[in-house]
């Protein structure tokens, strides 16, 4: 049986498409510096916030579980890319904070993901490639 070539047909078929291609940011793939890209995220998310962050304030942040976000973190706090402390404020909570390792280690995956980012976009023809830059951000949105 086959279906008519509808929006919602050439949808599923770019998502499709999209899952292929994003499969250089799962968990397991390195993405440079031994950091994967989940990895990258939790220091960019503490290093973007003055260096220190709530673990609490993680979970949301990543959308997983309070386990799986423990199970991301530990890696880090193994390789002294970040340090995890008691809270100032509250002493049942507890801090992440990257470690002048961990901002080092930041900026050189910066550096790699702006390469890689600069080198894909170079495929987009340049009159095109704001609106395809806006049009990702209502479409992440919208999801």
């Amino acid at each position: 049986m086959s279906r008519p070539q509808d929006q919602s047909t050439t949808v599923f078929h770019l998502l499709q498409e999209l899952a292929k291609v994003m499969r250089i940011f799962q968990n397991e793939a390195i993405l440079c510096e031994g950091v994967t890209f989940s990895q990258y995220c939790i220091l960019d998310h503490v290093a973007t916030r003055g260096g220190r962050l709530d673990l609490s304030d993680l979970h949301g942040l990543l959308s997983v579980e309070k386990s799986t976000t423990t199970r991301m973190v530990g890696p880090l706090i193994e390789r002294g890319l970040l340090v995890k402390e008691k809270s100032n404020l509250d002493s049942r909570a507890l801090e992440l904070i990257i470690t002048d390792k961990g901002k080092d280690i930041h900026e050189k995956v910066w550096a790699c993901i702006t390469g890689f980012i600069d080198q894909f976009l170079q495929h987009i023809p340049a009159n095109d490639r704001k609106n395809v830059v806006e049009s990702l951000g209502i479409f992440t949105r919208s999801i």
